[in-house]
């Protein structure tokens, strides 16, 4: 392939990984017709359901402490700004050779996980500017708490998400290791019917 090409192919990609509309997002069908792409950043980002999240501390015996689904999801939403922060040392750590631990960050917020995340990667206020417009366009303007977080998981690094709902100012003490919950979760939504819709549809077509 040349060097056109590759730049052509190259741009190609990076728009469909930034693309917001869904259909524009499967229909792109960028590395051919047999492979799917996954919407979602990663698979846990399929785990980031408040109703999974909700039956998880139910399953912990704390049901006195257990929050509606949609004060989960306003929980979620209040902590966007951190979460999409974070986001951006996978977005932008993309072009470093250093590994970023999941955990970096963890004990910051506001504009202090922001001023870390610009040392680390090395950026200027533009760059991770345009990295953050980029990723919270994928809440699409939503208002409500459930939708826009639905939206918004898309794109969000679902590892470094998982590891700061551990902090104490998210919900308490409750989730203490989230990596060890994966599982947990992921018999939820199986248990629940709580799966994604795109993967009900994929292995629906694949099966049938």
């Amino acid at each position: 392939m040349s060097k056109p090409e590759d730049k052509k192919k190259a741009k190609q990609y990076d728009e469909t990984f930034w693309e917001t509309n869904e259909q524009i997002f499967f229909d792109s069908k960028i590395f051919g017709e047999y492979i799917h792409i996954l919407r979602r950043w990663e698979m846990e980002n399929y785990l980031l359901k408040p109703e999974a999240l909700q039956k998880l501390m139910v399953n912990k015996k704390l049901s006195r402490n257990v929050m509606s689904v949609n004060s989960i999801a306003k929980k979620l939403i209040n902590k966007e700004k951190d979460f999409i922060t974070i986001t951006i040392l996978s977005t932008n750590g993309v072009n470093t050779s250093n590994k970023i631990r999941e955990v970096f960050g963890k004990q910051l917020n506001g504009q202090n996980l922001g001023k870390k995340v610009k040392e680390h990667l090395q950026i200027d206020d533009s760059i991770f500017s345009e990295h953050y417009s980029k990723i919270e366009a994928f809440a699409e303007q939503e208002q409500d708490n459930n939708t826009r977080w639905d939206k918004l998981s898309r794109l969000l690094d679902g590892k470094r998400v998982l590891a700061r709902l551990e902090r104490k100012d998210m919900f308490g003490n409750i989730f203490k290791d989230m990596t060890s919950e994966r599982g947990a979760l992921a018999d939820i939504i199986k248990n629940n019917d709580l799966v994604d819709t795109e993967l009900e549809d994929f292995f629906d077509k694949v099966l049938n």
